[in-house]
């Protein structure tokens, strides 16, 4: 059974209002979260199934135990911020709608839920990314809450990674956009080396374990999918393996230069180093410093179960 079976992006598309100010669609989700998700059907969570994540962000809750928040979101109109958590294991987007008011609302922490406080943090206003629109409502992605990169000037930051050799990281993004022509979905760095996920000229997707002055290890695998898409990315010193909606687009060998961690961004190249922002949607991020080729189906059918992506 589906989780619930509305698709392609309904919040925000009908863009009348009531008069507490949310959209007949926003009514519809809200009503699905009072009642418990929508799916009568429990889903397990991801982090009780497959533990161990150095990281993990989402918009949904990951992990039984976690106790915290999804987000911390700062409103347009005073500044103010507030924690908003979960309802049923969702989003609380009634919270969110009530402190966004007639302002929009914008991200500045999303809050790692893998236990090791890896929070992605951004200070700065204006790099911020929206959750909320003032005009439009909550951004959504597939009919689900998302953080929105304006592919300006948009990214949150990593940080407290240990080193490491081998990395494997699920992400749920789509409503790409370009330029810019050589977007970072996320990169890990340390100084010198860089695990990243990125599209390759506004046509390929490129996985990077490298030594960036260098040029090493960089692979690229088909084509850009703009839309709703769940990536499996493994960069080891073996291999650069990347999937897409559960379909293997290619495996290229590689060797290991050096280890990457230490610190990192969500939507731009971790150093800054040119016109690297991401223009699209974040729903989920979970990285695991190992090797996860044995858990990829049972996590991907995990996530793809919540979200409905293919």
């Amino acid at each position: 059974m589906k989780r619930f079976g509305l698709n392609s992006g309904y919040i925000g598309v009908d863009r009348r209002r009531d008069e507490a100010g949310i959209a007949p669609l926003q009514k519809v989700y809200l009503e699905r979260i009072r009642q418990g998700g929508g799916n009568y059907l429990p889903i397990s969570l991801l982090l009780d199934l497959y533990p161990n994540a150095a990281a993990a962000y989402s918009t949904r809750k990951l992990r039984t135990s976690y106790i915290g928040n999804a987000i911390k979101v700062r409103r347009s109109t005073d500044n103010a911020e507030q924690d908003i958590g979960f309802v049923d294991g969702n989003l609380d987007t009634a919270s969110l709608l009530a402190f966004c008011g007639v302002g929009s609302g914008f991200v500045t922490t999303w809050y790692d839920q893998s236990g090791n406080s890896n929070n992605a943090i951004q200070i700065i206003a204006i790099n911020q990314p929206k959750i909320y629109d003032s005009s439009i409502g909550l951004t959504t992605l597939g009919g689900f809450p998302s953080l929105d990169f304006d592919g300006s000037d948009d990214y949150l930051n990593l940080s407290n990674f240990s080193t490491f050799n081998n990395v494997t990281v699920l992400s749920v993004l789509g409503d790409l956009s370009f330029p810019p022509s050589n977007p970072r979905f996320y990169d890990l760095y340390d100084g010198t080396n860089h695990i990243q996920f990125l599209v390759d000229g506004s046509t390929t997707y490129k996985v990077k374990y490298d030594l960036w002055q260098a040029g090493l290890n960089a692979t690229s695998f088909g084509s850009i999918t703009t839309t709703h898409q769940l990536n499996f990315m493994l960069a080891t010193n073996g291999a650069n393996t990347l999937s897409i909606n559960n379909t293997t687009i290619s495996a290229s060998p590689s060797t290991n230069v050096g280890s990457a961690g230490g610190v990192g961004k969500i939507g731009a190249r971790a150093d800054l180093n040119g016109v690297t922002f991401m223009n699209g949607k974040f729903q989920e991020i979970v990285i695991y410093q190992s090797d996860q080729t044995i858990n990829k189906l049972g996590i991907q059918n995990n996530i793809n179960s919540y979200y409905n992506i293919y």
